[in-house]
């Protein structure tokens, strides 16, 4: 089974203490993340995209680029989600 957190982290060089730090969650509940969640709390995806720009549709499909790239800190902007997509994203993660 894919395991995209892992993936990223990896991605980025981190070990598990400094993404949860990068993350501002405790290590615990990163490796429940990485290990045995696949149900993601909005605050958990939020901060993968506003900390670490990482690409929801990749996280949740593999498919498209890991990262979302932006010229500049300006040009980034945080992701809202409706409770509708997050239900949405909640139903692909059954599968």
């Amino acid at each position: 089974m894919r395991n995209a957190l892992k993936q990223i982290r990896q991605a980025l060089g981190y070990n598990q203490q400094e993404i949860a730090d990068k993350l501002s969650i405790e290590v615990r509940k990163l490796r429940s993340y990485e290990y045995e969640t696949k149900n993601y709390p909005t605050d958990f995806l939020k901060a993968l995209v506003n900390v670490l720009n990482v690409n929801l549709n990749w996280f949740f499909t593999d498919k498209g680029k890991m990262f979302i790239e932006a010229e500049n800190e300006e040009e980034k902007e945080p992701l809202y989600l409706s409770k509708r997509e997050i239900s949405k994203l909640k139903e692909l993660l059954k599968d």
